[in-house]
């Protein structure tokens, strides 16, 4: 088939949060948009799986979400707010040390100020911290512009957490009770940007507490999709891109697997770097094109298991960040060489605050960072990787479950009797995310968080091609909901400037 069909003026490629609102701001601003998703279902790391009950694949828990946030505000701007029930979440989540159990509040200046009582010599080093985090999580945007030239972020653009941490507090527990989300940047405090961090931390802390989505992120993704279509787009599933067409320079189209050829005027990539400069523009595709932030370094992936059990659900908070150490250099490391083998993971319980989501039931969820080249990608060769058949390998099952056990297993320092009360159980590895995500090595991050890589190192919309411009966590401001929201923004003004340039 190679026909040609009608012309949008934007083509999104990609369903992750970014391409869904990066296709809503177009939408609304009166342009015609098609979005194309290869997968059967939207939301790319934001999308479900399973029948009711639906899962998550992996967004549990999404940063602020008070008015005045990102993630409010930009779900207002665009019309998707009414669209999605949020449950605000307090406790914000739990952390668990060795020595300490913290019930982190929503309320940022009350976590400062349990902090500051349970740690009164270190009350001047944590209302430095905070006002550090804060300021640069405040001013965290004017990155994209180049090099902060003062305050916080000036001092720590080039630096990692731990020179944030060792610059304000002095004490191990007190410092590992605050980089405990170090999880969701996807390294430890001494490789992790301190600017990445700041920004993940005041987005937990400042931004008006965490939240989670009744039913489930399928609704966000949903919302998302609705604001497209009711504004005169199109989106369509089970849709693959697999080239951009070009002329002069310039992306002029794309063309879908079955060889149907959609002409445009400007094309958003909602997919990696090495899927767009690689793939569909590479090999046939014409010249090759020069895009730096392939030399970047990719983030790690992460396995996750996902238990319907007939438990109570009795934990105090819908999420646990667990770490059976104080040095969290050691945790990482311990979960790169897997041993031990899951020192640190995130425990999410889904009906939590949400029963009626699994009436009688509770949904649990189990993620750990874990790197794609695990015995040699998971036992699956290269060209398996993305196709069903590395799903059938003995050796990639055999590993994939056992991990899965003693993933579990680790759990039940959390939830006793886990194993013998779960009903049903899903396991996904890294191999699991690039195939349904088509992220490069299932990297969860993009880029990986380091210093020169994050904040104004971070890749904007831009291309070296006209019309080309590209979202998602990828870009700038890098991972988690709102920031991969506010890079589908950040494409959607891009190619707005460049359309009205004509």
């Amino acid at each position: 088939m190679s026909e040609t069909v009608g012309a949008p003026d934007v083509v999104v490629i990609g369903s992750g949060v970014g391409g869904l609102t990066a296709g809503g701001y177009l939408a609304r601003a009166g342009l015609r948009v098609a979005l194309y998703e290869k997968h059967s279902k939207l939301g790319g790391y934001m999308q479900y799986f399973g029948t009711e009950p639906t899962w998550d694949s992996d967004t549990h828990l999404i940063p602020g979400c008070g008015p005045g946030s990102w993630f409010h505000d930009l779900l207002a701007e665009i019309g998707a707010l009414r669209r999605v029930e949020l449950i605000p979440l307090e406790p914000a989540f739990r952390i668990l040390l060795p020595q300490d159990d913290v019930l982190v509040p929503a309320d940022g200046e009350r976590f400062r100020a349990e902090l500051s009582a349970a740690f009164p010599a270190e009350a001047e080093g944590i209302r430095r911290f905070f006002t550090d985090v804060n300021r640069i999580g405040r001013e965290f945007l004017a990155l994209r512009h180049g090099p902060p030239t003062e305050g916080p972020a000036a001092r720590y653009y080039d630096r990692t957490a731990a020179d944030l941490l060792n610059d304000t507090v002095r004490n191990e527990r007190l410092r590992a009770i605050l980089a405990a989300t170090w999880q969701f940047g996807g390294l430890p405090p001494t490789q992790l940007s301190a600017l990445q961090f700041a920004l993940n931390f005041h987005l937990y802390h400042q931004q008006g507490g965490p939240c989670a989505a009744r039913t489930g992120v399928k609704a966000l993704s949903q919302a998302l999709a609705e604001v497209i279509t009711e504004h005169g787009g199109s989106v369509a599933l089970r849709a693959r891109v697999t080239r951009i067409l070009r002329e002069r320079g310039r992306a002029v189209g794309v063309e879908l697997e079955d060889g149907t050829r959609v002409s445009c005027r400007a094309v958003i990539s909602n997919v990696s770097p090495h899927e767009t400069f690689e793939r569909m523009l590479g090999g046939n595709a014409g010249p090759a094109i020069r895009y730096a932030p392939l030399q970047f370094v990719t983030s790690i992936s992460a396995m996750q298991v996902h238990l319907l059990t007939d438990l109570p659900a009795e934990l105090p908070a819908r999420t646990t960040l667990m770490c059976d150490t104080n040095a969290l250099e050691d945790a990482w490391s311990g979960l790169m060489r897997a041993e031990p083998m899951f020192g640190a993971f995130v425990c999410s319980i889904l009906t939590h605050g949400d029963p009626e989501r699994a009436p009688g039931k509770t949904m649990v969820s189990l993620m750990a960072l874990q790197p794609y080249m695990r015995e040699d990608r998971w036992h699956a060769p290269w060209d398996a990787r993305r196709g069903p058949l590395y799903r059938t390998l003995p050796e990639y099952q055999t590993q994939k479950e056992a991990f899965g056990d003693r993933l579990v297993e680790a759990a039940e320092r959390l939830i006793p009797g886990l194993r013998q009360r779960t009903l049903a159980r899903r396991v996904a590895t890294p191999l699991t995310m690039e195939r349904y995500t088509f992220n490069t090595a299932g990297a969860a991050f993009g880029w990986a968080n380091l210093p020169q890589q994050c904040g104004p190192y971070r890749p904007g919309p831009e291309t070296p091609i006209r019309s080309l411009f590209l979202a998602g966590h990828w870009t700038f401001p890098g991972g988690n909901i709102p920031p991969a929201m506010m890079s589908g923004r950040f494409a959607a003004e891009a190619a707005l400037k460049y359309l009205e340039r004509g």
